[in-house]
């Protein structure tokens, strides 16, 4: 299942790996993983939707597939890090609205997986992806955002884990990141 998702960016294609981890989670109780795939998945298909209500239908299962997880491993740094997105993804939908609701608890939901795990290189990715779209005033900008690309940089590097079910995105997508902000000076 894992294999096959990475591939695709087919939306129905998706779903029914989606539906694959849910099963899978289901017949295997006490697995955070299948569950977390689920709703990263779910999460994605959510981006790929024109109508912000069948974007909000798919971050609602999202959210409670992620719930289901959260769960079962209450003190793991991925799950609070997919938190973040979740909740990013649901401000996107309407950020002049959702942004004042959801954005605190995004952000508190990315201080948690730091927290929890200041070595995950997802959390310093999606810091610096927030930080790409907030103004400067509320500390995001260019420089900001490339501060945090370059810890999460690091950290890819030094990251280690031996499961090969643990979550590994966001490396090749922090280097895009880097790339486009490569003209960017940062401040000593």
């Amino acid at each position: 299942a894992m294999e096959g998702i990475s591939s695709i960016s087919d939306t129905a294609r998706l779903l029914k790996y989606v539906n694959k981890f849910e099963k899978i989670g289901n017949k295997y109780p006490g697995h955070w993983i299948p569950y977390y795939y689920a709703s990263e998945a779910l999460t994605a298909i959510s981006l790929f939707e024109d109508k912000g209500s069948k974007k909000d239908a798919h971050l609602e299962r999202a959210q409670v597939l992620h719930d289901n997880a959260l769960a079962l491993a209450p003190e793991e740094s991925e799950i609070f890090v997919l938190q973040a997105v979740i909740l990013s993804s649901m401000i996107m939908v309407d950020p002049k609205i959702r942004a004042v609701i959801h954005y605190s608890n995004a952000n508190a939901a990315l201080h948690k997986a730091k927290e929890l795990n200041p070595g995950n290189p997802r959390v310093y990715f999606i810091d610096g992806m927030t930080k790409t779209v907030l103004p400067e005033f509320l500390g995001g900008g260019p420089e900001q955002a490339k501060e945090q690309f370059l810890v999460a940089e690091e950290k890819f590097e030094a990251f280690e884990n031996d499961d090969p079910f643990w979550p590994g995105w966001g490396e090749k997508m922090n280097n895009e990141q880097l790339e486009k902000l490569a003209d960017v000076e940062l401040e000593e």
